[in-house]
């Protein structure tokens, strides 16, 4: 029950980390790639994220986060991006995180946020958005044209970003 919770918040921010969404929530059988999945977590964090944007809730999704904030509204999840986009710059070496550009569409949620439409990026991730949940739009992309920004333009604040702002430098 989430509502304990988002009683007591102004936002909500879903978090990053260890650890891959089910593939079963949207409906793949894991990839040979696919790390270990939190049952529990995913539980909590795609009830959290439909509560919050059910209530209007400001709602962040970072990275792990964007791709439950995807799952919550439909959308799929590519297992390992390395397969598509023939590369691992998304991810370089455990625990550092890797540099890139995202470029973000003007006037975008994620262009006001970052005040820009490039920006730095750091990210950790080998997963990342496949099929666009229902109501979201694509706002940024990395020049390998990987989802980077995915918000829901019928909401205020609804925003997921698969790089990490908390580690930005500024």
């Amino acid at each position: 029950d989430p509502d304990g919770v988002l009683d007591i918040i102004d936002a909500l921010i879903v978090t990053g980390g260890a650890g891959d969404v089910d593939p079963a929530l949207y409906g793949q059988k894991p990839h040979p790639e696919t790390g270990p999945v939190q049952e529990e977590r995913d539980a909590y964090e795609l009830a959290l994220v439909r509560a919050a944007v059910g209530r209007g809730m400001p709602t962040l999704g970072i990275c792990r986060g964007m791709q439950i904030l995807n799952v919550v509204y439909g959308g799929g999840i590519e297992q390992h991006l390395p397969d598509v986009v023939g590369h691992e710059d998304h991810r370089h070496a455990p625990g550092i995180f890797a540099d890139h550009e995202v470029d973000l569409e003007a006037g975008s949620l994620a262009a006001r946020a970052v005040g820009a439409e490039r920006a730095p990026a750091k990210s950790h991730h080998h997963q990342g958005v496949r099929e666009i949940g229902a109501g979201l739009v694509v706002t940024g992309r990395s020049e390998d044209d990987t989802v980077e920004a995915l918000e829901d333009p019928s909401c205020p604040f609804v925003l997921g970003v698969l790089w990490h702002p908390e580690e930005d430098e500024k």
